[in-house]
């Protein structure tokens, strides 16, 4: 799962107009989160595993990136053109993330697919969205070498009268 939040968190950091680019770590739910807006929050679950073998299980995951914006003031038709651009830039920043993040893998995982793209609850004040990636890979474990559990001991028994 790493593998997959280190790719999308680099190719996150050249999208135009994020000021803050992290894995997601509950920055949202804090009085004053610690980031810069506009922000993108990434996060990896797997809901579902796949057991093929005791070795081998396919991980079925979902990649959810929240992007969130700070909102000063509220919208309205009077609005200066300016600060409806300002607004609104939320949602050119979600078309801009797609864009990147779209068929997006490497040798690891299957490309990421989007499944959703929802409003979530914020601290007041705050845009979020989150957009839902879906992704799979095979997970091989690799097992150990197995020592005995008890080691060559020679054993002495002798018996007093």
């Amino acid at each position: 799962m790493k593998e997959i939040i280190r790719d999308i968190l680099k190719r996150l950091s050249d999208v135009t107009g994020l000021a803050y680019v992290s894995a997601d770590w509950g920055q949202l739910t804090m009085e004053q989160p610690p980031v810069e807006w506009p922000c993108a929050l990434v996060e990896v679950t797997v809901p579902a595993y796949v057991t093929s073998s005791v070795e081998i299980q396919e991980a079925r995951a979902v990649v959810s990136v929240t992007l969130a914006d700070y909102i000063n003031a509220g919208i309205s038709p009077y609005m200066l053109t300016e600060e409806y651009e300002q607004e609104m830039r939320i949602y050119a920043i979600i078309d801009r993330v797609h864009d990147v993040l779209q068929g997006l893998n490497t040798q690891g995982y299957s490309p990421l697919v989007r499944a959703s793209t929802r409003k979530t609850k914020a601290i007041p004040g705050v845009r979020a969205f989150v957009v839902e990636y879906e992704t799979q890979w095979t997970d091989e474990a690799v097992r150990a070498e197995l020592s005995p559990v008890r080691p060559d001991v020679e054993v002495n028994v002798s018996c007093k009268k």
